[in-house]
């Protein structure tokens, strides 16, 4: 009996090599996963499909890899982030464009109520049970809307105003993406290189997890606003969407569901070959490395308070290493390798078989 054919072999681009953020992982992560999980099942939202893409996903190792500094109280708040974050990724991977758009609708609603009720309270503007953060949602209401208030909630009980307000801002600019997103998907609209970018920096979801870096910090104005620290945030984006990207190419071509990647995307508006397009983004990838860490150095460092400087250094360090995170987890969660401590290792996989329906 034959054995079957043997796959192409893609060959990834090294994204590690030169990169001064070195893996690190946060010490609460074995317990406070299993906290996360627990809290997660307590929604009974979880189908067999998304229980398996859990499994094999672990956001809570992403959350221990992004933020390897948080305090225990910190990072189970990243956990059950990253974990609505995986969901709202599932869901709206195969919903349509109106199905999300009410789904965010009630989530842009618990921003609302939930801020407001707590800035109430804490303020003494009003205090009666309209005021109450943890009032139950509406009868009938997405389950979403229920997760996302329990999460939120918290978050702003112990976390600063400024970057509370500025993680609204970004989660915000997410959710209407991700209707743009699922109406390209409807139309089967492959996006050129250029449109493809500036919806994926909104898609990817960093930004708003680049504002979890400062939730415990009390970072002022001079430092958010700060020209170079902009700058480097807006390349470890595109970094990070690169990286993203790159390794979750397979997967996602092998399902039908590749048309919202950077490598569908190369090799549509530039007629790429596959490993043309690989080999472009990684080249991609190089200059954007070499642009962060010439910016890391236009950072005027030294002109601020010692405990202000503590804080923007760890700001910036968590920036980059963000894209690290985004890189080791690709390798180490499973949503993407089986093997991916040898895919690490050989930078090669086999390309997986397209699925028909």
């Amino acid at each position: 009996m034959s054995s079957p054919p043997s796959m192409p072999v893609i060959r990834l681009p090294d994204l590690l090599k030169d990169w001064p953020m070195k893996r690190a992982i946060n010490p609460h992560y074995e317990s406070t996963a299993i906290e996360s999980a627990q809290w997660l099942e307590s929604f009974n939202i979880l189908t067999p499909r998304t229980r398996a893409a859990f499994k094999l996903c672990n956001p809570s190792l992403l959350s221990a890899l992004a933020y390897p500094h948080s305090s225990a109280e910190q990072f189970r708040l990243s956990c059950d982030m990253m974990s609505f974050f995986l969901l709202f990724d599932e869901f709206s991977d195969s919903a349509s464009a109106g199905e999300v758009e009410e789904v965010v609708r009630v989530l842009l609603d618990v921003f609302a109520y939930v801020s407001y009720s707590l800035s109430s309270r804490l303020y003494g503007l009003i205090d009666d049970a309209s005021s109450n953060p943890d009032k139950p949602r509406a009868e009938g209401e997405t389950v979403f809307g229920i997760m996302f208030q329990s999460y939120w909630s918290r978050t702003l009980l112990i976390s600063s105003p400024s970057a509370c307000t500025s993680f609204i801002d970004s989660f915000s600019s997410y959710l209407s993406a991700v209707i743009a997103q699922a109406t390209d998907r409807e139309s089967n609209i492959i996006r050129n290189t250029s449109e493809y970018f500036e919806m994926r920096r909104d898609t990817i979801g960093t930004r708003p997890c680049v504002d979890v870096l400062r939730f415990d910090m009390d970072l002022p104005g001079e430092v958010v606003e700060d020209r170079a620290i902009g700058e480097l945030i807006e390349v470890a984006i595109d970094m990070t969407i690169l990286a993203n990207d790159i390794a979750s190419y397979n997967v996602e071509q092998s399902r039908g569901d590749d048309a919202h990647n950077l490598i569908t995307v190369l090799m549509s508006d530039h007629s790429l070959p596959l490993q043309s397009a690989l080999d472009h983004s990684g080249q991609l990838y190089q200059s954007l490395l070499t642009k962060f860490l010439s910016t890391l150095r236009e950072i005027p460092f030294g002109s601020w308070t010692e405990e202000v400087e503590k804080d923007a250094r760890e700001y910036v360090w968590g920036v980059g290493n963000w894209v690290s995170a985004t890189v080791e987890f690709g390798f180490e969660s499973g949503r993407y390798f089986e093997r991916g401590a040898e895919v690490k290792e050989s930078g090669e996989v086999e390309l997986l078989p397209r699925k028909t329906t």
